[in-house]
């Protein structure tokens, strides 16, 4: 037998192919996932505004005819909705942002443990946890103060 003839043919695992949005439809949908899943969609989100933002605001480099112009087509209430999504990703997205860090420095997360078969995911801990539904409190606290000032305190 030659060398060539003795060589093992290892090859890597396949890896599984996954839909372009497989990350909202992994199984099982807990809240960690969905709290990540609206973390993602929130920070693309802003980051559709902020360009749409900087677009409108350069309007007033065309004088300020054609920048009263733009500013009296997006006064109207969809775009007064779209203002109140916004504070409310932006919330969110703020409060969530700053529990990702935390668990990251290990600051409210738990100890690691050895993993030990059978394997079983952990779950967030009381700080997480609490931390996460503080995050979607904001949001929906900045939903409800955004929609008074701009529907009903004027």
């Amino acid at each position: 037998m030659t060398a060539k003839e003795n060589q093992v043919s290892i090859t890597a695992p396949k890896r599984k192919t996954r839909r372009f949005l497989g990350w909202i439809f992994d199984k099982p949908l807990h809240i960690e996932r969905f709290g990540m899943m609206v973390h993602r969609a929130t920070g693309v989100g802003l980051l559709l505004y902020l360009i749409f933002h900087l677009i409108v605001t350069s309007t007033i480099l065309g004088g300020e005819v054609f920048f009263t112009d733009v500013m009296d087509i997006l006064s109207n209430p969809a775009s007064h909705i779209g203002e109140i999504v916004v504070i409310a990703a932006l919330g969110y997205h703020g409060i969530n942002g700053i529990r990702l860090v935390l668990i990251g420095l290990g600051m409210i997360s738990g100890r690691p443990t050895r993993p030990d078969f059978p394997y079983k995911a952990p779950s967030l801990n009381k700080a997480e946890k609490g931390a996460l539904w503080t995050a979607f409190g904001v949001a929906v606290l900045g939903l409800l103060i955004a929609t008074f000032f701009i529907f009903i305190g004027g």
